[in-house]
């Protein structure tokens, strides 16, 4: 069974692989290899570095020109990212790799200009495999709660006794805990979201069509203003929690007071996207 996958470059442009007559036939994509350190012959950390894949590709077209005019696509698509400085992305399986094709080495391109093989070598500085899964979480009409009995009732039953509405839970399927994005869409004032054990508040005002986002990865808490303006609102995260503390494996339970809607984006990693 031929292997499928997806390469997304910076400007958007795709080639997918196993349709059209672009096939994998073979790759080195769900290889992986930790690097680590020593010392007096115990292993102290572990570490991945910058990796590179072999992938080989083999056109097939129906006719000269569509040979040619793909293999000229597929050049075209990988080197847009090399020029720019820009990683595209592949994919596999729901997952990424942000990636960059360095190396290109064809055979058997003289038999046909219908047919070519092509062996591509895929060079990252970020060698997880990445999956975003978004949960959403709407404004509730009914009766909401007060910020303070958020922070009272985590976890307890008078919490759910008094808004099941405001709470919900989602499972983070990661094998360890998960960076995360979080939107709050306005309007709402000092927005409170509670997720596990942890509360992430930003004391700051949103107005209608304003968003809040909270990135853990990049360490930044924003305000979107509805004219695209990005305001650094740092400042005002709550000092009592950590606003950027990842979200553990399992299942979590996430409350808020209703009055507002937000996305919840878990971003999973792994040395090999999961098998399916």
């Amino acid at each position: 069974m031929l292997d499928t996958a997806k390469y997304v470059n910076h400007l958007n442009q795709s080639i997918d692989f196993g349709s059209g007559g672009i096939y994998i036939t073979d790759s080195e994509l769900r290889n992986y290899e930790w690097e680590y350190d020593t010392d007096y012959d115990e292993i102290t950390n572990f570490r991945k570095g910058v990796k590179e894949k072999k992938m080989k590709i083999i056109i097939s077209a129906a006719t000269e020109e569509e040979g040619i005019a793909k293999r000229n696509a597929v050049f075209r698509i990988f080197e847009a990212d090399i020029l720019a400085n820009q990683a595209g992305r592949l994919y596999q399986d729901g997952y990424y790799l942000n990636c960059y094709i360095t190396a290109s080495k064809k055979a058997n391109w003289y038999i046909a200009k219908r047919y070519i093989e092509i062996e591509v070598t895929i060079a990252t500085d970020q060698p997880d495999w990445v999956q975003e899964k978004e949960f959403n979480f709407l404004k509730t009409e009914g009766k909401t709660v007060e910020m303070d009995d958020l922070k009272k009732y985590p976890y307890k039953y008078g919490y759910y006794y008094l808004n099941q509405v405001s709470s919900s839970a989602i499972n983070n399927v990661s094998i360890t805990e998960s960076d995360f994005v979080l939107r709050i869409y306005g309007p709402v004032s000092k927005p409170l979201v509670k997720i596990g054990d942890n509360t992430y508040q930003v004391n700051v005002s949103l107005n209608a069509g304003e968003r809040l986002e909270i990135d853990s990865r990049k360490r930044t808490v924003s305000l979107i203003h509805t004219d695209g303006y990005t305001e650094n609102v740092l400042w005002s995260a709550a000092k009592e929690y950590y606003i950027f503390e990842k979200i553990v494996s399992g299942t979590q339970i996430i409350a808020w007071d209703g009055s507002f809607s937000f996305d919840l984006i878990l971003i999973d990693k792994r040395s090999e996207p999961l098998w399916k």
